[in-house]
């Protein structure tokens, strides 16, 4: 599944529909950024001119697949797990739209 594809089965909105007026592109957090999917949305959002805070605590994601965002002075890693509440809420500052893809489970 592509990026577009994510945007547009998550939200209805095309990724152009996404630019605030006068042309301000959106600050987006994506969580679970090293994975497969999140990565390549990350990926697509850079490619488009946006902002991107990536977020993850790499328990499945790999580094390599973030190895093109992080040639981008757009994109902000924040390694970190999503259970950690002040570390999430201190890396989400400032994002327009978040897109969640990845949960965290406790085990016993």
């Amino acid at each position: 599944m592509c990026a577009d594809e994510v945007l547009s089965r998550c939200s209805g909105l095309a990724l152009e529909s996404l630019i605030e007026p006068g042309g301000r592109q959106v600050q987006y957090f994506v969580t679970g950024c090293a994975g497969f999917i999140g990565s390549n949305l990350v990926d697509r959002l850079l490619q488009d001119g946006h902002e991107v805070i990536g977020y993850d605590n790499f328990a499945t994601g790999q580094p390599e697949f973030l190895v093109s965002a992080q040639q981008s002075s757009h994109f902000r890693l924040q390694q970190g797990d999503l259970l950690d509440v002040e570390c999430l809420t201190q890396a989400m500052r400032g994002a327009d739209l978040v897109f969640h893809d990845r949960f965290s489970v406790r085990r016993a």
